[in-house]
């Protein structure tokens, strides 16, 4: 998953990539700062009465669950951008032709 990680966000994978301030940043971003949002916020929404947290999920496994829902969010954008890149490459070509 991090090699993935790097190639969607553009950045070059060679040996001196892993330590770009850009890729650390990605890195970072996406294995911690989307776990650590999709609890933040869970907890948020428990502690202000917006949700309950279902009987025998505890906060471990909710963690757990951010993790999971980070990487599925980060590919669900990879596959729409190819998705789009590919019906505008389709789009593009069927305007050419006159």
């Amino acid at each position: 998953m991090p090699l993935f990680v790097f190639a969607n966000a553009g950045v070059p994978i060679e040996a001196g990539a892993f330590t770009d301030s850009m890729a650390m940043a990605v890195v970072v971003g996406l294995c911690v700062g989307k776990p650590i949002g999709i609890v933040l916020f869970s907890w948020f929404a428990v502690r202000t009465g917006l949700a309950k947290l279902p009987e025998g999920i505890s906060w471990a496994i909710l963690a757990a669950g951010g993790v999971l829902a980070g990487i599925g969010f980060t590919m669900a954008l990879f596959i729409a951008g190819l998705a789009l890149l590919a019906a505008w490459s389709r789009r593009s070509k069927r305007s050419n032709r006159g």
